[in-house]
């Protein structure tokens, strides 16, 4: 009996084991199936992203990895990031990122890789579709564009100095109870938004971002007669408390309850230079699919989400994933 018991512990202690081995050996063993900056080390194809104003590579990393893990192994997502984006202008922008582009080996002279297109989040658009024209001017190369949150018709935000945001918006009854329960935590709204709007800054590069610039008027002239295949993803159905919480990070309190319909109202006028219009807390949809200029080969596509007030929620947003990578495989 002593020994059945020996033989049926010990036969347990073997199954146990090996179980274990095979547990152990599937939590380490990723070789079948390795993290996307290791399995597409060695893509051929690659995509180069660019940030928006005052951003970096670093907000958009959880987008770079969702996308290189949504795509296959020879195509990868390399995000670049890139200065003065307040001081100079959409062209300067776009020689230098043209010119890191060369400096990271990805014309093609290097490695083998050779770039197929160029992504550009909120005013980083307009820098990318630049980037395109010149790649093609001066490298022969044909590339595609996908512009996400983009103000190819401008943002009426970079019109307004901080006295007309206060007279326009911030200074309104509608806003002080939210403006009052906020005090009463030790934030001071209106301070906190006018520290953390970028295009109240100033400087060339949000100088060709207001609506009508000399530089968005010779945009307008040219996508009639445009080459390049251009994707853009407008974002849309923004709101001020949407603004609050992922532009501004501010949560307002629990129980904390306001008619927030005037407040929308007037937010969404502030964003659309006076008229009331759909936007993504930042720029118009008309102004991100670009509405009012009948472009060549310019798709558009609009998705419920607030493009520009967080560029690193991005990646959290399948349907803006599977609209860029549908994009990127479309030969």
């Amino acid at each position: 009996m002593t020994t059945r018991l020996s033989s049926i512990k010990a036969r347990s202690f073997i199954a146990f084991f090996a179980l274990f081995t095979f547990f152990i050996s599937c939590k380490c063993d990723h070789s079948n199936n390795p993290p996307p900056d290791r399995r597409q080390k060695n893509a051929s194809k690659v995509w180069v992203l660019v940030h928006g104003l005052g951003s970096s590579a670093a907000a958009l990393k959880n987008f770079t990895d969702k996308l290189n893990q949504a795509l296959p192994d020879d195509t990868k997502v390399v995000a670049l990031t890139r200065d003065r984006t307040f001081e100079d202008s959409i062209e300067e922008q776009a020689k230098k990122t043209l010119q890191k582009i060369k400096d990271e080996g990805l014309i093609g002279k290097i490695e083998g890789k050779t770039i197929k297109g160029v992504i550009g989040h909120s005013a980083g658009g307009l820098v990318v579709h630049k980037v395109a024209e010149l790649l093609k001017k001066e490298e022969g190369k044909e590339t595609k564009v996908i512009t996400i949150g983009t103000p190819w018709e401008g943002a009426s935000l970079a019109n307004l100095s901080q006295q007309d945001l206060a007279n326009k918006f911030l200074d309104h009854a509608y806003l002080n109870p939210i403006i009052n329960v906020l005090a009463s935590s030790g934030i001071d709204l209106k301070q906190k938004i006018k520290n953390n709007l970028p295009l109240l800054n100033g400087g060339q590069g949000v100088d060709d971002i207001k609506p009508g610039s000399t530089y968005l008027a010779k945009v307008a002239r040219e996508l009639p007669s445009n080459q390049i295949p251009i994707l853009a993803i407008a974002g849309s159905g923004g709101n001020f408390l949407q603004f609050l919480t992922a532009y501004l990070g501010i949560q307002l309190p629990p129980g904390f309850s306001v008619n927030m319909g005037i407040v929308d109202q007037e937010f969404a006028k502030l964003i659309g230079g006076g008229r009331e219009e759909n936007h993504d807390t930042i720029v118009t949809v008309k102004s991100q699919r670009a509405d009012s200029i009948k472009a060549k080969n310019f798709k558009r596509k609009t998705i419920a989400a607030g493009l520009n007030h967080a560029a690193e929620t991005l990646g959290d947003n399948e349907g803006l994933i599977k609209e860029v990578t549908n994009f990127i495989l479309k030969e």
